[in-house]
């Protein structure tokens, strides 16, 4: 019989998709963080329903940036908070001086980090964040228009230089918990084939699956945007 690894009838098999759900919500316990990084798109929309399974809709913090109350960011993260039950929820708004200086790093690094001295003003030692699940999962409208091996791993490449670095900089002393990067989920992840992830048709598919029925489906089918496209967008 095999020994070691302990875990071997697991190597190579496609999981339960619920088994996702699972192992996020078992790191959310450990991690025991409840200030969520909210932007209203499915990723945080979905982080926010496990940790109300968590912790209680009512020990949970959302923070958001936006442009205006016009804001797709705004909207829709008013709607999950709203459905879910969560009513500590605060939302930036910089002033247009800003957004116009802002918007001059077209990398956005200068919107994250001013979104994290906005936390630190009002007292946010640690907080969660989504960032990796797209690379992973496919969420980019790159991986829809081309499901290649080629795109998820130009994306993969990418993701410690363009995202984990900046967001590691720009956060300062703000504790930041990444639980969609946490290693047995990324093991998950990895047994399901690309296109069980993404194809010509759809993106992220796994996570919408678990978020269906959860999340509403206008969240979940809803545009994605990155800080810079959604700064400048005025209407929904």
């Amino acid at each position: 019989m095999i020994i070691y690894p302990f875990d071997w009838y697991t190597i190579g098999a496609v999981p339960n998709i619920k088994e996702i759900e699972n192992r996020l919500i078992s790191t959310l316990k450990n991690l025991n963080c409840k200030n969520l990084a909210l932007s209203g798109g499915i990723d945080s929309s979905y982080m926010l329903w496990c940790m109300t399974q968590v912790f209680g809709k009512e020990n949970i913090k959302c923070y958001t940036i936006a442009l205006s109350h016009e804001h797709p960011d705004y909207i829709h993260s008013r709607q999950i908070v709203k459905d879910l039950g969560v009513i500590n929820w605060s939302c930036y708004f910089p002033s247009n001086n800003e957004v116009e200086e802002l918007l001059k790093d077209k990398n956005g690094d200068s919107i994250v980090e001013k979104f994290f001295v906005w936390l630190s003003k009002e007292k946010v030692e640690e907080i969660i964040c989504c960032d990796g699940i797209d690379e992973f999962m496919g969420g980019y409208y790159a991986h829809l228009h081309n499901p290649t091996h080629e795109t998820y791993y130009d994306f993969m490449n990418r993701l410690q230089e363009e995202q984990l670095k900046p967001l590691n900089k720009n956060s300062a002393n703000i504790k930041v918990f990444l639980p969609y990067l946490e290693e047995n989920l990324i093991k998950l992840y990895n047994s399901f084939t690309m296109k069980d992830r993404f194809d010509y048709n759809d993106r992220k598919k796994v996570i919408k699956l678990l978020s269906k029925g959860k999340i509403s489906d206008n969240i979940i089918n809803r545009r994605k945007y990155g800080f810079i496209d959604a700064m400048v967008i005025k209407e929904v």
